[in-house]
C-alpha cells in the first residue's frame, strides 16, 4: 500500500495516511522500536488535499471530504458525500467559495461553500473515467483542471458551474500520473507536474480561443458560395462573424 502522508501528531506520536485514507498511529517515543498504537480511517487534519485561509479540505473515511476550521482544529459542518471511492485531489478556487474534490472513481464534484457549514453539490459530477490525481482552478474562477493517474489532463469551463463543458481535447505529454498543476498569476499558462519527473507548461490560449485562432488563419469563414460548395448538407452559418466584429 502507498504511504501517500506522514505527520506527526505530537512529540512521540507519528500519524502515517495511506493511499487507502486508512490512517496507522505510531508511538516513536523510542524511534529504535516503533509501536502501532491503532489505525481506522478516521478524518483527520494530517493530511491536508487543500486548504485556503482558515479552511482546510482533507480525505474522510467513506469517500468523503472533511471541512476543517484551522484555528480551532475542528471540523465544519457534515462531511461532503458523491463519490463512490476515496477522494484523491481537492483545490479552492481563489475566492475560497468554491471547492472541488476528485476521487479515484474519476469523478470532480463541485461545491458551493459560501458559507462552509451548509455546502451545497453544483451540477453533475464532472467525468473522466480515470483517476483524478491532481486539481487547479483558473485565477478568474472559469476554468478547472484535472490531472490523473495516466498522465493526461482534462481542462473544463466552469463559467457557469451547472453546466461545466470540456475544453477541447485532454492535455497529454506525461507517461505516469499527474501529481500537480498549477495556474501562472494571469491564467494564461498551465504547469502540470508528473511521477515520471517531468513539468509541462501548457498555453491556456490555444484552448481558450480555438475558433479565434482558427479564424486568423483562415482568413475568415467560408461564404456562402464556399461552404455551398464543401458543406452542401448544412444550413449556412457565418462562423466567424463574431471574431470579425470584435475587431
Amino acid at each position: 500500500m502507498l504511504v501517500k502522508s506522514v505527520a506527526f501528531e505530537d512529540a512521540n506520536t507519528l500519524v502515517t495516511t495511506g493511499s487507502d485514507n486508512r490512517q496507522i498511529h505510531w508511538d516513536v517515543g523510542y524511534p529504535l522500536q516503533p509501536r502501532k498504537i491503532s489505525e481506522g480511517t478516521g478524518a483527520s487534519r494530517l493530511y491536508s488535499l487543500a486548504s485556503h485561509g482558515d479552511v482546510d479540505a482533507t480525505a474522510g473515511g467513506d469517500n468523503t471530504v472533511v471541512l476543517w476550521n484551522v484555528p480551532s482544529g475542528t471540523p465544519i459542518g457534515k462531511p461532503l458525500t458523491g463519490h463512490n471511492n476515496s477522494v484523491s485531489a481537492a483545490a479552492f478556487s481563489f475566492d475560497g467559495k468554491v471547492l472541488a474534490a476528485g476521487s479515484t472513481d474519476g469523478t470532480t464534484i463541485l461545491w458551493n461553500i459560501a458559507d462552509p457549514d451548509h455546502p451545497l453539490p453544483i451540477g453533475q459530477p464532472l467525468g473522466q473515467n480515470k483517476q483524478v490525481t491532481a486539481l487547479a482552478f483558473s485565477p478568474d474562477g472559469t476554468k478547472l483542471v484535472a490531472g490523473t493517474s495516466t498522465g493526461s489532463t482534462f481542462v473544463w469551463d466552469i463559467t457557469d458551474p451547472n453546466q461545466p463543458r470540456q475544453v477541447g481535447r485532454q492535455l497529454d505529454g506525461h507517461r505516469m500520473a499527474v501529481n500537480s498543476a498549477a495556474f501562472a498569476p494571469n491564467g494564461t499558462v498551465l504547469a502540470t507536474a508528473s511521477s515520471d519527473g517531468t513539468t509541462i507548461l501548457w498555453d491556456m490560449a490555444l484552448l481558450d480561443d480555438a475558433v479565434a485562432r482558427a479564424c486568423s488563419v483562415a482568413g475568415g469563414g467560408l461564404s456562402p458560395f464556399e461552404w455551398q460548395q464543401y458543406l452542401p448538407a448544412l444550413a449556412y452559418r457565418d462562423t466567424c462573424a463574431r471574431q470579425e466584429n470584435q475587431r
